[in-house]
């Protein structure tokens, strides 16, 4: 199975240690971004690529090997 390329809501609310609201806020604004420059994207998601590209967080490799958190749908 390929690597999820996506962060979800929990995972960037446990990445900057944020609340839920204030991640939705963040992933809205960076799909905003990528959608200007003509980029599809997914509400509730952001890219991880350009997740860390805008914030400049670096993930400790002990963090990168656990699977990303899932919202139950």
């Amino acid at each position: 199975m390929a690597e999820c390329t996506y962060y979800f809501v929990r995972d960037v609310m446990a990445i900057m240690e944020i609340k839920e609201r204030k991640a939705y806020d963040i992933i809205r604004q960076f799909n905003k971004e990528l959608e200007a420059e003509g980029v599809y994207t997914v509400p509730g998601r952001i890219k991880k690529s350009y997740f860390h590209y805008r914030t400049d967080i670096q993930i400790p490799e002990a963090c990168k090997k656990r699977k990303p958190a899932r919202v139950a749908v």
